[in-house]
């Protein structure tokens, strides 16, 4: 069985194959492409980090500040993705099956709900990914990830069986039941 980090890391390895630039590539294209490739390497990298700290127990606790770069002092990017859902299935289909295993990996993992609880910061991670593939993290399938309450009680008065047909009384039956005599 793999573990969360493991898991994750096939998918994103499945995403980064669907997407690899080939030598046949306009170099516009190979230079988008291995820039988001590039990402999913990251995204990969920093998801297992915060699940070993989640695993050891030393995650930040939540609102204390953070050391980092402030807004101002950040570079802007050499390149800006695109902002619609779906982006990446669209401009690469190949990319539909690693969406569909993170989908489902989302949908019936119970260790990653635990760990979505416990590090708000995932969900931060993991957000442009699922927006660039059409996933929603809450509701992966589209309905929420609860279960159906279990009903106890018994349901209202069971419906009757249907009236047999009466087709055979409404057939008009001949007075003469021997057949018509035969004419040679």
């Amino acid at each position: 069985m793999y573990t969360l980090s493991e898991a994750f890391a096939l998918i994103v390895l499945c995403l980064k194959t669907a997407i690899a630039p080939r030598r046949d590539m306009a170099k516009d294209r190979m230079a988008f492409l291995s820039f988001i490739w590039l990402r999913l390497h990251r995204l990969n990298n920093r998801v297992a980090a915060l699940y070993a700290r989640w695993k050891n127990g030393t995650l930040p606790k939540p609102g204390a500040p953070r050391p980092g770069r402030t807004r101002e002092a950040r570079p802007a990017p050499a390149i800006r993705l695109p902002q619609a859902r779906l982006w990446l299935i669209k401009d690469t289909q190949a990319a539909a099956g690693g969406a569909s295993l993170l989908r489902h990996w989302i949908a019936t993992n119970p260790e990653f709900q635990e760990f979505l609880e416990a590090a708000p910061q995932l969900r931060r991670m993991l957000n442009p990914l699922c927006h660039a593939l059409g996933i929603d993290i809450d509701k992966p399938y589209g309905v929420p990830l609860v279960k159906a309450p279990h009903r106890t009680e018994p349901s209202a008065e069971p419906t009757p069986p249907p009236e047999p047909s009466r087709r055979a009384e409404c057939i008009p039956q001949s007075a003469d039941p021997e057949p018509p005599p035969r004419t040679n």
